[in-house]
């Protein structure tokens, strides 16, 4: 009996003493706390994964709607008294310039959200949305009504519509425009496109990440529990703010848990 109650007295022993070692005071003598998520913390977590996966969504759509814009959406049909019955081709960056400045915002935004905070994320993702529904417009508008045979006569006229100089796409000032044919399938990618790029800016203003802590590396006790309530809404997964609930004396699986936070911090 006794040699088991001393190997049972020594795991106690060698126990708080790895527990002192993890959490360390500070020089006001309260107990200080990493706040600095770990790697697993930070990959495993579900807004953090969503935050990602709204981000690759705008950063795909962004790059398709590029690529589309250089698939040809318009096959022109016209009569030249010279040459007789053409044809010429448009892209849609020819038809819609605005396509591939469409795309330039959007990768510009998901690279300015790798160091912007949660609210600078939050409003590029806003902005994002609003870019893709003008871009999903275009696409759309071509779809559902018959593309004016006027412009696209201009824009060949003036050789816009010319993408290599071995392969010009023009017309004749007198040559007449008999018809236009949508390529289908190009337009309704570039449609695709745009809902891609919505559908992940939406999935970032909804989950814009949780902001690491920067500075210091240690905070108080009290501050962890003041901001408990604001973890609990935004990652309730997470093992340091599940830790953080049990220590407050608050049961994170429970609905209201995030009000007994509140109360608690209030109480503190």
């Amino acid at each position: 009996m006794g040699s088991h109650d001393s190997r049972r007295d020594d795991a106690t022993a060698a126990n708080a003493s790895e527990e002192i070692a993890s959490n360390p005071t500070n020089a006001d003598g309260h107990e200080a706390v990493n706040t600095m998520p770990t790697d697993t913390e930070t990959s495993s977590s579900p807004h953090t994964k969503r935050r990602w996966l709204g981000l690759a969504l705008v950063a795909i759509g962004a790059v398709a709607i590029g690529g589309t814009s250089r698939m040809t959406w318009m096959t022109v049909h016209a009569s030249d008294d010279k040459q007789g019955e053409v044809t010429r081709t448009l892209v849609g960056s020819t038809w819609a310039p605005s396509t591939d400045a469409i795309a330039i915002a959007l990768i510009a935004a998901c690279l300015a959200t790798l160091v912007l905070k949660r609210t600078g994320r939050r409003i590029l993702a806003a902005v994002s949305a609003v870019i893709g529904a003008a871009s999903l417009w275009i696409p759309l508008n071509v779809l559902l009504t018959s593309p004016s045979t006027t412009r696209a006569r201009n824009l060949l006229v003036n050789g816009q519509a010319t993408q290599k100089k071995n392969d010009p796409q023009t017309l004749t000032e007198w040559a007449v425009v008999t018809g236009v044919d949508v390529h289908k399938v190009a337009v309704i990618l570039a449609l695709i496109a745009s809902v891609i790029t919505i559908a992940g800016a939406i999935i970032l203003f909804l989950w814009p990440g949780i902001d690491t802590v920067k500075g210091s590396k240690y905070d108080t006790t009290s501050a962890r529990r003041d901001s408990l309530a604001t973890d609990l809404e935004n990652d309730r997964e997470s093992g340091r703010v599940l830790w953080d609930a049990m220590d407050a004396g608050v049961d994170p699986t429970q609905d209201d848990a995030v009000d007994a936070a509140r109360r608690r911090g209030l109480h503190n």
